[in-house]
């Protein structure tokens, strides 16, 4: 069996607007329940929970999505004129980034924390680094690749929405 990641926490300074945020232009939905997290759902296996705390360090979140979804979502983030742009260090240079032939773009949450969506990621292989785009055999990525020292492990980290 693969490794999945299943959840993680997002620290914040108001957890119900933050899962409010990332679902409303993410495009998911957000149940309000009770207890120490708000969850949102991002995918079949994975959900964020975002926790109130008083202080902490921004985090960075990368999500892979297909085209439609990057237009989804970068089109509401143009909507509600949030600042974004082409690097993690130009996060706010008005521009998408075309690395590879894909698509992506980084902008930041109410809390500063650093999202960014790609079209297409680099995946570990026997070369090196290896692009790996949307809709490709997922057996090829979960193959175990021998290198230098040890092996890399198949891992699905499950942030593709």
């Amino acid at each position: 069996m693969p490794i999945e990641l299943n959840h993680t926490i997002v620290p914040s300074r108001d957890k119900v607007a933050a899962a409010e945020f990332f679902a409303r232009l993410f495009g998911l939905e957000y149940r309000r329940r009770p207890g120490h997290f708000a969850a949102v759902r991002v995918n079949a296996t994975l959900t964020l929970d975002f926790a109130d705390e008083e202080s902490f360090e921004s985090h960075h979140y990368a999500f892979h999505v297909d085209d439609a979804t990057f237009d989804a979502i970068f089109g509401r983030v143009r909507a509600e004129s949030i600042p974004y742009g082409s690097g993690p260090r130009s996060a706010t240079d008005m521009r998408t980034n075309s690395r590879k032939g894909g698509r992506g773009v980084y902008f930041r949450d109410p809390d500063g924390h650093l999202l960014e969506l790609m079209t297409k990621v680099y995946r570990p292989s026997r070369a090196g680094w290896k692009m790996r785009s949307m809709g490709r055999s997922k057996s090829a990525a979960m193959r175990n690749a021998r290198g230098r020292e040890g092996s890399y492990l198949p891992v699905s980290m499950a942030l593709t929405v």
